[in-house]
């Protein structure tokens, strides 16, 4: 029975060994994934940040469109009206019928007169 009894105590005491061993395994693995889950989390973080970012910048080039295209139809109108008033300007240098070149490029009717 002394026998027996040896035979169940080293086999037990290797199951706690091989059970401890298990542990310490599990142990590791558990503090491996917390390290990775704490390093998602930051990678999360980061990730957030940037889509902020981008979002702001797209708003901001968005804004950047709409006051360019304001600016350019802006800029249309006045180039419009400033070719109107030069085609009248133009018009009304220009020699009439019959009129001599002596008289030409005087705009004012003093200027006229004084000829």
């Amino acid at each position: 029975t002394a026998l027996v009894l040896n035979d169940e105590q080293g086999s037990s005491t290797r199951e706690v060994e091989k059970l401890k061993g298990r542990n310490e395994k599990l142990e590791a693995k558990a503090l491996k994934l917390e390290s990775e889950l704490i390093d998602l989390r930051g990678k999360q973080e980061n990730f957030a940040a940037q889509v902020k970012e981008l979002r702001d910048t797209y708003d901001a080039l968005d804004k950047a469109q709409r006051d360019l295209g304001d600016s350019e139809t802006v800029r249309t109108e006045e180039r419009k009206k400033f070719e109107e008033e030069l085609s009248k300007l133009q018009s009304a240098l220009a020699r009439a019928e019959g009129e001599p070149e002596s008289v030409q490029g005087l705009t004012t009717r003093a200027q006229l007169v004084e000829r």
